[in-house]
């Protein structure tokens, strides 16, 4: 009713994400600027959005979005950027043209495009084409009639399960704003909680009160966890301490009322948000359909493939004379629909058959006319980079990534010449190169760990085996079970050659083991070298024309880290100067810059964190060293720093956690109880903020928490008492 309000609406595209921003181009195109996150990363893409007719009411589709015959696959691959039609290219495109018009004479001007795809109008089309089959029409006009049907059967099936993907992310969508909402409305709830406990400690017959009946305010403002604590701060040295009397009553009563009213405000979006993603229709049966659609859509696009192949064969018994132009020519559609197919199999989770299909497209793509070169130069382009996400984004184990890492490498062109060059974005394949290049240290730790635990393991179960040996040795020489000295010489000499061989497996696995570490450890630093080399090229690269803001921070953090790993300390150094200097840096490039120096700042100070434990250790086995005590309070000071930094700036309800539980582990070790046990109270304080965001890594977090504060609460209490008696 208020005509000055403008409601904050949220639109969302089903596939992509939060619409960001819409602009119209002109009356009847707008553009879309959609957010979307990938492995972490936020993405920004653009999508121009037509109005088909020109009446106002009439819907609107994707731009270009109608086609002549099939719907080519438009693969949303951020490596390539189509931005030129050379004349080779336009030729190729008028001869397929041609080719599918003189089919659509032969069955009939039949349009299909995707704003039209329904099971009814798929039902009249095939019905159309079936009387065209069960005529008297030639063989030629039957056997396009039964292509046709094949392929409007395989596109139908196909936007059935895109659309199925697509209503399934919206409730996603939906259901995670219901939750953003809850939130805002549980942390206020939260605060006021806090304060009733701030109120409570003046006089504890407060607690016996009952509540101010509130109305929860729809414009509840959006606090970050940095402000509530800062607002709660502010309550406690001002607030709280001028209450007193009926005054306090009153304050604890609204608050009380407050907590009450937003808790239960959250708890309705919580359950909205379930009955959204559970009620509307289970997840199960959502995969099920799907994964049943494509699967159709497969097998129709294999029958069109199979069935064009076999016209190859048939080109004899198929021409008849006196028609022109009546034998087929090559298909020119085959390797969009191998790639098609090969898209569908991502869709589904079959990383394997997709590679083995994108290669099927590079090798389609060779057999085709020359005058299509430069259309199936990109086809087998798009494979090529569709290869390489397929062994990053589901990378299992280092070789795939090893292998990804090549991939993106030869992707990257060597020089300015060719159309494919020009379209590739070197940036953005070199920026997955470098992620890759990063995972691939991270995969690298994990392996050697695992070798680690396999030797131990091993090892163990050898002196397991060896002792229990040895223990049924001197059983049996207790008992007498032994006819005779010399039997009893024969076991022991056979104990002996267990040991002998025991020692030498293990020699051998240690060996084996350490050439499988230096090997990993080699990869690693070429690895590094490659990471430091390509975020040179990647900075120098965009330096000579304008900063790429999104990602100067990611790059620059990975030169940090490939500098660092490869000992080049001053180089690292002076990086990390650069990244964290205030004053000398313009404020576009802070704010870019922020998340990555929060990244750098916790991994320096994790660093510290482990050097005091190694210097902890040290002091243990050797305990006159004189700069021990100093340098484990001084690195653990420095990372409890770090870690309040971080605090500041990531304000993820994870982040939050951890950060505090690291912060208490260095208060620990400094042997500052008190201040470890309010760490810990503020981190349990924090998991009943939204008990519903808890995910297992956090229980554990909460448990643990838990345990330290009921142990230090103990030990100060002693500690206290003792000093007293004292």
């Amino acid at each position: 009713g208020d005509p000055g309000l403008t409601p904050k609406v949220t639109v969302l595209h089903r596939a992509r994400g939060i619409v960001s921003g819409i602009e119209l181009m002109d009356d009847k195109i707008a553009r879309l600027h959609i957010l979307s996150t990938h492995n972490g990363q936020i993405y920004t893409h653009q999508i121009n959005w037509e109005q088909t007719m020109g009446d106002v009411s009439s819907p609107w589709q994707l731009k270009s979005a109608l086609d002549d015959f099939i719907e080519v696959l438009r693969v949303n691959d951020s490596n390539i950027q189509f931005n030129i039609t050379p004349d080779s290219l336009l030729k190729a495109n008028q001869e397929a043209a041609k080719f599918f018009t003189r089919k659509k004479h032969n069955t009939g001007f039949l349009q299909l495009s995707s704003n039209i795809l329904d099971a009814d109008t798929i039902a009249n089309q095939i019905t159309n084409l079936v009387k065209i089959v069960n005529s008297d029409a030639s063989e030629t006009i039957k056997i396009d009639a039964k292509r046709q049907a094949l392929i409007y059967l395989a596109r139908f099936y196909e936007h059935q399960a895109t659309s199925l993907q697509a209503l399934k992310q919206e409730h996603l969508f939906r259901a995670e704003i219901k939750r953003r909402e809850a939130r805002k409305y549980e942390r206020h709830a939260w605060l006021a909680e806090q304060k009733m406990k701030l109120l409570a400690e003046k006089n504890t017959s407060l607690n016996d009160l009952s509540g101010t009946q509130v109305e929860p305010n729809p414009k509840v403002e959006d606090l970050d966890i940095t402000e509530v604590y800062k607002q709660l701060e502010e309550y406690s040295s001002e607030s709280s301490a001028k209450l007193h009397g009926n005054s306090l009553e009153i304050e604890y009563a609204r608050l009380k009322g407050r907590h009450e009213a937003y808790n239960k405000e959250a708890d309705l979006l919580r359950a909205e948000a379930s009955r959204i993603t559970k009620d509307s229709q289970p997840r199960a049966q959502f995969d099920e359909q799907t994964a049943k659609n494509y699967n159709l859509a497969l097998q129709f696009w294999s029958e069109y493939i199979y069935r064009t192949e076999g016209l190859k064969e048939g080109i004899r018994k198929l021409g008849e004379s006196g028609i022109e132009g009546n034998t087929p020519p090559s298909d020119p559609y085959l390797p969009e629909i191998l790639l098609r197919q090969a898209w569908i199999y991502r869709q589904m989770g079959l990383t394997d058959r997709a590679i083995s299909t994108y290669y099927d497209v590079l090798t389609g793509a060779t057999k085709q006319k020359i005058d299509n070169l430069t259309r199936f130069g990109r086809i087998a382009l798009v494979a090529r980079s569709q290869i390489a996400n397929c062994f990053y984004e589901d990378a299992e184990d280092g070789e795939d990534l090893s292998e990804a890492i090549d991939l993106y490498r030869r992707l990257l062109p060597s020089d300015n010449k060719g159309s494919n060059n020009e379209e590739l974005d070197s940036s953005q394949v070199e920026l997955k190169l470098l992620r890759a290049l990063f995972r691939a240290d991270d995969q690298a730790r994990k392996d050697t760990r695992r070798l680690e635990r396999t030797l131990k393991q091993l090892l163990k179960r050898m002196v397991t085996k060896e002792k229990l040996a040895w223990d049924a040795f001197d059983e049996a020489k207790k008992t007498g079970e032994y006819a005779s000295k010399k039997e009893e010489e024969f076991a022991a000499d056979q104990l002996g050659e267990l040991e002998k061989l025991n020692k030498e497996q293990a020699r051998e696995e240690m060996q084996k083991f350490e050439g499988s570490v230096a090997t990993i450890e080699q990869n690693r630093t070429k690895n590094w070298k490659l990471l430091k080399s390509h975020t040179e090229q990647f900075i120098q690269r965009y330096a000579k024309t304008e900063p790429d803001l999104r990602h100067d921070g990611e790059v620059r953090y990975y030169k940090i880290m490939a500098n660092k790993s490869l000992d080049n300390q001053q180089h690292a150094q002076r990086d990390m100067e650069i990244l964290l200097d205030d004053s000398s840096t313009p404020t576009q490039l802070r704010q870019a810059w922020l998340a990555t120096r929060v990244r750098v700042i916790i991994d320096v100070s994790n660093l510290l964190y482990s050097e005091a434990i190694r210097k902890e250790e040290e002091r243990a086995l050797i305990p006159n060293l004189n700069d021990t005590e100093h340098a484990l309070s001084e690195y653990l000071e420095q990372a409890i720093k770090g870690y309040t930094y971080a605090l500041n700036y990531d304000q993820t309800y994870r982040s939050q956690i951890m950060l505090r539980q690291q912060i208490a582990f260095c208060q620990e070790r400094l042997k500052q109880n008190l201040k470890a046990k309010q760490t810990y109270e503020k981190i349990l304080s924090l998991c009943a903020m939204h008990p519903h965001d808890l995910n297992p890594t956090l229980k554990v977090v909460q448990k643990l928490a838990n345990l330290k504060f009921n142990n230090l609460k103990d030990e100060i209490t002693h500690s206290t008492q003792a000093t007293n008696k004292n």
